[in-house]
């Protein structure tokens, strides 16, 4: 649709996609550079532990705010949205055969 925008459907409308097939994102420049990398480095610390899985009391909290924002009102906890009962008994037998990452 050359000159025209195309109609509204509820969907977002798509990415620009350079010739080379690469998707261009822009962000804002606020959250460009070091305070942005900051920033996740901060919350990825908090959630990727030495063991490789996250605390179920940081996981509580991500659900408790993902519950906030979309307005969920019943109980969630951590079990009804992840299993980490392979990554929990991978760590077990890891730590049990003296392995050091």
């Amino acid at each position: 649709m050359t000159g025209r925008q195309a109609p509204f459907n509820g969907a977002p409308p798509p990415a620009p996609v350079t010739s080379g097939g690469r998707i261009l994102v822009k962000m804002p420049t606020a959250c460009q550079g070091r305070e942005l990398a900051a920033s996740i480095y901060d919350i990825q610390t908090k959630l990727v532990l030495r063991e490789g899985f996250s605390d179920d009391k940081a996981l509580q909290g991500i659900i408790d705010d993902m519950k906030r924002t979309t307005k969920v009102q019943r109980d969630i906890k951590v079990s009804d949205i992840f299993d980490l009962s392979f990554v929990k008994k991978a760590n077990d037998e890891l730590k049990s055969s003296g392995w050091k990452p």
